[in-house]
C-alpha cells in the first residue's frame, strides 16, 4: 500500500514541479522557433513559416451565443454558416501549407514531412489506418 501512495504523491506533485503551463501563444512561438531550427530556414523562408503557423491554429469551437437562434431550422442555418467558415479556414490552411512547402528545398521537405507525421500521426484510412509507404523491410 505504501508503494501505491508514493506513486500517487509523485503523480500529483509532478505537474506542480514542472511549473506554470505556458499559454497557447507562447507554445506556438516555441513551435515556430523549433520548426525553423529543425528545417534550417533562411530569412527568406521565414514569412512562409509565419503564414503557415498563423493559418494552422486550431479553429474556434462554435459557442452558444446569448442571441443564438432557438428554432430547429435556425440552429441548422447557424450550423451551416459555421461549416462555411470552417471550410474557408481549411482552404486558407491548405494554401499556407502549400506556400511553405513550395519554399522548401528537398532536404527541408523531407524533414517537414517527418515533423508533420510526428505531429499528426501516420495517416491512412481512418484514425487507425496503416502507415503510408511500403513499410519496414523484413530480414
Amino acid at each position: 500500500m505504501k508503494r501505491y501512495a508514493c506513486f500517487l504523491l509523485l503523480a500529483i506533485a509532478a505537474p506542480a514541479a514542472a511549473g506554470p503551463r505556458p499559454d497557447f501563444a507562447t507554445m506556438r512561438q516555441r513551435e515556430g522557433d523549433d520548426l525553423a531550427l529543425v528545417l534550417g530556414l533562411s530569412a527568406a523562408q521565414q514569412p512562409a513559416l509565419a503564414a503557415f503557423l498563423a493559418a494552422d491554429a486550431p479553429p474556434e469551437p462554435p459557442m452558444m451565443r446569448p442571441d443564438a437562434p432557438q428554432g430547429f431550422e435556425q440552429r441548422l442555418a447557424e450550423q451551416e454558416r459555421w461549416i462555411g467558415e470552417r471550410t474557408a479556414e481549411d482552404r486558407q490552411r491548405l494554401s499556407a501549407t502549400r506556400t511553405l512547402y513550395a519554399a522548401l528545398d528537398a532536404r527541408q521537405r523531407a524533414v517537414f514531412e517527418a515533423v508533420m507525421r510526428l505531429r499528426h500521426g501516420p495517416g491512412g484510412p481512418g484514425p487507425h489506418g496503416p502507415p503510408e509507404g511500403p513499410g519496414p523491410e523484413q530480414d
